[in-house]
């Protein structure tokens, strides 16, 4: 897994086609690396918007720690999700397709959203709407041997 760091090198001295390439930057991005590239105070705004313009609209596929999940000025739940684990705040907003099981989830725990990636956010989190949200479960342990 690529650290902090080394993105911070890649977004320092790379124009801005390379950090598209080497990101593989496409509707395969993980959640982490799009909030490390678009939390970036490197990456200007205008270049933010060109690269965004990749993914804008696509299916995602993120997996991400529930920070909260609340209702929005509408009315609408949304799923707070923090990607990076430096990430202060929640990098993303999910809005999943069905209100079911919305109330079953914690803070803490790790989630997947597939959805469409409609913006991204300077202030405010990342937008994934229309969205299935699973939740990863842990192997069965193994039985003890009597």
């Amino acid at each position: 897994m690529r650290s902090i760091l080394f993105f911070s090198v890649l977004l320092l001295s790379l124009p801005l086609t390379t950090i598209a390439e080497e990101f593989k930057f496409d509707d395969k991005v993980s959640c982490r690396d799009f909030a490390v590239i678009f939390g970036s105070d490197k990456v200007t705004t205008a270049q933010k918007d060109a690269l965004f313009e990749l993914v804008k609209n696509k299916q995602v596929t993120w997996t991400g720690e529930v920070v909260d999940v609340q209702k929005d000025i509408f009315g609408a739940y949304q799923v707070l999700l923090k990607c990076s684990p430096d990430s202060f705040v929640s990098d993303v907003a999910i809005y999943p397709k069905s209100d079911k099981g919305i109330l079953d989830m914690e803070r803490g725990k790790k989630i997947t959203a597939v959805g469409t990636l409609v913006s991204w956010g300077n202030l405010l989190p990342h937008v994934v709407k229309e969205a299935e949200i699973s939740i990863p479960t842990k192997p069965a342990g193994k039985k003890k041997a009597k």
